[in-house]
């Protein structure tokens, strides 16, 4: 059996870390975004985030 979840953005965040040459590193963060995964409970290796 399949399920559809949609991405919550209250209680998600995309954030990332980027070094720069190892002398400096720059943070941020997505402040909106989207998405929802189908998982097949039968299969879940073949989920499909988008």
């Amino acid at each position: 059996m399949a399920a559809d979840f949609k991405v919550d953005n209250i209680y998600s965040k995309i954030a990332f870390k980027i070094s720069r040459m190892g002398f400096s590193t720059m943070l941020g963060h997505f402040n909106q975004f989207e998405g929802n995964d189908l998982i097949d409970g039968d299969n879940p290796a073949a989920a499909t985030p988008t």
